[in-house]
């Protein structure tokens, strides 16, 4: 779009949707389809023109974020032919998106331990936002079996949206964003909280004292093997039951989130916190 003409910002809009459409009867196929890869998602990146223009009323640097946000874009950036502002940044970041796309792909084949086949449609990314982009089909794991790495959500470094899922393996290789959480039990009339020390051979921590419990959010549903985000309070307490035993969590309590940068492990922390009263875990 022109950064000076605010009709092509507005009708961007309707390209990517029409891009999208496009994209959604192309990816349409039979319930039985063949062994062949799943196509890539549409990578897309807003790209803003004439960013060395003075035109009165402008497209503002917070409009094209917003539509980034609610219409699931990679990124928004503004470029000049005339300066040469963002000229190779734009280029750059679509390659990213293109890659990452064709690595979601492959993500999503390698997630796949049967050939079912669930489908996709053009879902909301949330309220106001525009149609998103079409999933390709996606195989999903045998009922009551996981892939055989985690599937977690990857983001970029200060972004809370996700661009697609990754094996965790893939992302403790490459250094790349995922979401996890904590969970501390404490006991709040002593100050005590209870920790634990990581097995050696743990993908993560190995040997070392951290939290009572650690995990991973997965993108896909533990219980049927389904690709769909798991709420983080349902990852706590899965956490609390795989690894402590425990299955009462009314008293779980979100308390913060933040980023944990270690070597090549990189997460979007979500710390939980089970308190002890009486002696005993509510």
């Amino acid at each position: 779009y022109d950064v000076g003409d605010r009709a092509s910002f507005f009708a961007a809009a309707h390209r990517l949707l029409e891009h999208r459409m496009d994209r959604h009867l192309a990816c349409e196929v039979p319930s039985v389809v063949s062994d062949a890869g799943a196509v890539p998602r549409l990578p897309v990146v807003l790209c803003g023109t004439k960013a060395d223009s003075t035109e009165p009323g402008a497209v503002t640097r917070q409009e094209a974020l917003d539509f980034a946000a609610q219409n699931g874009v990679q990124l928004a950036l503004v470029t000049s032919a005339v300066t040469g502002e963002g000229v190779d940044a734009a280029f750059h970041a679509l390659a990213v998106a293109v890659l990452g796309a064709a690595e979601e792909a492959e993500a999503d084949k390698a997630a796949a331990d049967t050939g079912s086949v669930k489908q996709w449609s053009l879902a909301c990314l949330g309220t106001g936002s525009q149609m998103t982009d079409p999933q390709s089909p996606r195989r999903s794991a045998a009922r009551g079996l996981v892939p055989p790495s985690p599937m977690v959500e990857v983001f970029h470094p200060g972004s809370e949206s996700p661009y697609g899922s990754r094996p965790l393996s893939t992302c403790l290789e490459l250094g790349l964003f995922h979401r996890a959480l904590h969970v501390w039990i404490a006991d709040f009339r002593t100050g005590a909280v209870l920790l634990r020390r990581f097995a050696s051979g743990r993908s993560k921590y190995p040997g070392r004292w951290g939290p009572s419990c650690h995990t991973e959010v997965l993108s896909y549903s533990p219980a049927d093997g389904v690709l769909a985000l798991e709420p983080t309070a349902a990852a706590a307490a899965r956490a609390l039951r795989e690894q402590l035993g425990h299955c009462q969590c009314s008293k779980l309590e979100h308390w913060f989130s933040s980023t944990n940068r270690d070597e090549s492990c990189c997460e979007l922390l979500d710390v939980f916190v089970l308190p002890l009263e009486d002696g005993g875990l509510l």
